[in-house]
């Protein structure tokens, strides 16, 4: 994952006895509003079709504001999702609505 100048990252685990649990509107409610953002999608695989998606198994989200990233969001193998972005309140907000969030600085 590469990134812009001064994003911090973390990491949130599966939710859920052996399962993720959760999936891009809970990761997008915890980020809160961020209608500021231009969002690109970069690639996405999920369960079912783009009307019945059930749960998006890889994919990255970006958020540009004038041309710079400014957050992105992954799923990786339906097994955690990572959170990126250079508003530390966004991370603060991640941090509060998951259990066993972790700093992923390795990533950066």
């Amino acid at each position: 994952m590469e990134l812009g100048d001064g994003m911090c990252v973390v990491r949130i685990p599966p939710q859920d006895d052996g399962w993720l649990g959760f999936d891009l509107a809970e990761v997008m409610s915890a980020v809160g509003d961020r209608a500021d953002l231009r969002w690109v999608l970069r690639f996405a695989s999920f369960n079912g079709d783009v009307l019945t998606c059930t749960q998006i198994v890889d994919g990255e989200f970006s958020g540009y504001r004038e041309e710079r990233l400014r957050m992105r969001l992954e799923v990786v193998d339906s097994s955690y999702w990572v959170v990126a972005a250079d508003d530390p309140r966004a991370l603060a907000s991640v941090r509060s609505a998951f259990h066993g969030v972790t700093d992923d600085s390795q990533l950066v």
